[in-house]
């Protein structure tokens, strides 16, 4: 049996502190909807959920020759919890959690000294969900990449 995710835009939000100019951490919650697919010799099984992410990361700061350009590592854990919603009912498919790995890094672009744009990439490595349904279970790892863009504020 083969798996794997569609392609879907969602949000990320986010808490950094900084304790000293080289290390930090960072706390965010993500949502998207999206399909798990998994094929095996009886067709193609989709799964649409809401997920939902938590995590938290130790993040390390790297030194730049350009004051407005901050780059940055960072590495943590959480958890991904998946939704089915009533979209492709899978009888017997509930909620469940998986714990994740996460990897990354990024950089902060500052505009002002309070506002700035930030670039990221955010690995997730999790056991593939298989929403309490034997025939889902693949007792397997998988990777989930996620580019990002966006707004930060500090303060």
């Amino acid at each position: 049996m083969l798996y794997w995710l569609t392609k879907s835009g969602g949000f990320l939000v986010g808490y950094s502190y900084q304790f000293s100019r080289w290390f930090g951490a960072e706390g965010n919650y993500g949502f998207t909807r999206n399909t798990q697919k998994y094929i095996s010799g009886g067709g193609v099984t989709p799964v649409e959920s809401d997920f939902h992410e938590v995590t938290g990361a130790f993040v390390v700061h790297l030194p730049a020759r350009a004051r407005s350009f901050r780059p940055y590592a960072l590495a943590g854990g959480g958890a991904l919890i998946f939704d089915p919603t009533n979209r492709y009912a899978l009888a017997g498919a509930d909620r469940q959690t998986r714990g994740t790995f996460l990897y990354g890094g990024g950089a902060n672009f500052d505009l002002t000294n309070h506002l700035g744009l930030r670039m990221e990439y955010r690995g997730l490595v999790y056991k593939v969900p298989d929403y309490t349904v034997n025939t889902l279970n693949l007792n397997r790892f998988t990777h989930l990449a996620q580019p990002s863009a966006g707004v930060y504020f500090r303060f």
